[in-house]
């Protein structure tokens, strides 16, 4: 009787420790490491195909002074391209939501010329990058690349061609819509 409940024992035991191990080994990333910013500044798809074009004609240009203006039309269609979301509901709510969301490392080449591509840029008031405290407090993220529903969070990493991966979490349908929607409502 004795050895049957030492042989249950192991056996559960040896159950439990071979599910623990496969649960960890198909495991993703926790995101509970991203700092709440106070503002998001968001640029969208407005006036993006003539930034494309401008790019191209910069590429092509030889004369210093003609790629200087076109720089600068350049940095004009994105300042009118960019919106401040400050709404702290919404930037609690996005947050909250990447929070409890388990993020995925993926190697992905951005197609910025895509419809569904939104760059975010987080701002923390007060903050400089190199200030140890604050950043033990959370991880802070400037960048954050919105493409095809999912957020993308950049990842340094050294066994890629260009040094950088990205987390990508796949974002609800009600944040993409609104993000959309406060876009085209308040780009110019």
């Amino acid at each position: 009787m004795k050895t049957n409940i030492s042989k249950r024992i192991i056996i559960l035991i040896i159950c439990v420790v071979t599910i623990l191990f496969v649960g960890c080994s198909k495991s993703s990333i926790s995101m509970n490491y991203v700092k709440t910013p106070d503002k998001i500044y968001l640029t969208g798809d407005l006036h993006r195909q003539e930034i494309i074009e401008l790019n191209k004609k910069y590429e092509e240009t030889k004369d210093y002074n003609e790629k200087q203006k076109i720089l600068q039309e350049i940095a004009q269609l994105e300042v009118r391209s960019t919106i401040m979301i400050d709404d702290k509901v919404f930037i609690n709510k996005l947050l909250n939501y990447i929070h409890n969301s388990r993020g995925k490392d993926e190697n992905i080449i951005l197609d910025r010329s895509s419809k569904d591509y939104y760059s975010m840029q987080f701002v923390y008031n007060g903050l400089k990058t190199m200030d140890e405290n604050k950043l033990k407090e959370g991880y802070i993220i400037t960048n954050i690349n919105i493409y095809n529903g999912y957020a993308l969070f950049p990842k340094y990493d050294k066994t890629s061609s260009n040094n950088i991966t990205f987390i990508s979490v796949k974002l609800s349908d009600s944040i993409m819509n609104y993000l959309k929607d406060y876009y085209k409502s308040k780009a110019r």
